[in-house]
């Protein structure tokens, strides 16, 4: 069920229009875009697993870690690829959209010096 707090303005789903808000919110304060395109890949691996904001676990989070991992990028990749989805619940939080975040109940990788 759609939050009665998300006001939709386009199609999609609850996620994607939570994302849409928030991407115009980074657009207007002159958010890189590199910034706002690690999220919408974040939001597109989320979308088949949870179209709500309530759906998203925390195990899903740990799955795009993984994903990401995966990938042969680097921890740093991986942990700059959480940091942007944590922002994004953050903000989610403090418009109501949601009362608690999936994030803050999965650890930030660790990243160590060579």
């Amino acid at each position: 069920m759609l939050n009665p707090r998300l006001e939709i303005w386009q199609s999609g789903t609850e996620l994607q229009e939570a994302l849409n808000l928030w991407l115009e919110s980074l657009e207007a304060r002159g958010v890189a875009p590199c910034t706002r395109d690690g999220v919408k890949e974040f939001v597109a691996f989320l979308e088949p697993h949870a179209t709500t904001l309530d759906a998203v676990q925390p195990a899903h989070i740990r799955k795009w870690r993984i994903h990401k991992q995966r990938k042969g990028v680097s921890p740093y990749t991986v942990r700059n690829a959480s940091r942007l989805p944590r922002l994004f619940w953050w903000w989610c939080m403090r418009r109501e959209l949601i009362t608690n975040s999936p994030s803050t109940r999965c650890r930030n990788p660790e990243c160590r010096r060579r």
